[in-house]
């Protein structure tokens, strides 16, 4: 999720899991090294994001300790 306006409006975009694309079509989820990699594109800056995602039933967002990440 992504905001240009200080989060008076935001809009989402889906991420891409990169393991199939460096080969590891058969990666255990979660990597031997606890570590995911994903891929999204946001529009140009400025702005701030945070990343969630939901698995059986619940959803974990990464804020940034409710800083947010600025692009």
């Amino acid at each position: 999720r992504y905001s240009t306006d200080n989060w008076a409006s935001y809009s989402e975009v889906d991420a891409t899991f990169l393991y199939p694309r460096w080969g590891y079509t058969n990666a255990p989820n979660p990597s031997p090294q606890d570590v995911e990699e994903w891929v999204f594109t946001l529009p140009p800056g400025p702005g701030q994001y945070a990343v969630w995602y939901s698995v059986n039933g619940q959803t974990y967002w990464d804020n940034n300790y409710g800083q947010n990440y600025d692009f």
